[in-house]
C-alpha cells in the first residue's frame, strides 16, 4: 500500500501542463507556481499534471478499503455447508449485503427468524 503521508504539504490547486511554442519540454504549474519541467513526452506531462488527482483517488480507495474491510473478511471467510438451505441463505445474505446490510450471516439468519416469529 502506498504511504500517502509523504505527500502531505504538496502544492495545492489544479496542476496544469503549460506548453510554450517551440519548447522542448513541458512545464507543470499550479497557479503561478512552477512545479517542474518534464520531458517532451505528452503522456508523462499529463501524468505529472494529474498527480494531485491520482493522490486524491488513492486516498479515497484506501479509505473505502478500511471502511469495508470487516465486510470483505466476512464474505471471504464464509463457507456454507453443502445443503440447498445454506446455499439459499448465503444467496439471500449476499443480496442483502449488496443493498447495504452490514451484519454477519449469523446475524442475518437470526434477524430472519425474528421476522418469522413476529
Amino acid at each position: 500500500m502506498i504511504n500517502t503521508d509523504k505527500y502531505e504539504g504538496h502544492i495545492q490547486g489544479e496542476w496544469r501542463d503549460t506548453i510554450h511554442e517551440g519548447a522542448k519540454s513541458h512545464t507543470i504549474c499550479a497557479g503561478d507556481v512552477m512545479i517542474c519541467t518534464v520531458s517532451p513526452n505528452e503522456a508523462t506531462a499529463n501524468l505529472v499534471a494529474d498527480a494531485p488527482l491520482l493522490l486524491a483517488e488513492v486516498k479515497r480507495l484506501q479509505r473505502y478499503e478500511r471502511e469495508h474491510k470487516e465486510l470483505w473478511d466476512i464474505i471471504a471467510n464464509f463457507s456454507p455447508k453443502d445443503s440447498e438451505e445454506d446455499d439459499d441463505i448465503h444467496e439471500q445474505w449476499l443480496e442483502s449485503v449488496s443493498q447495504g446490510y452490514m451484519g454477519s450471516v449469523y446475524d442475518y439468519v437470526m434477524m430472519k427468524q425474528e421476522e418469522m416469529i413476529e
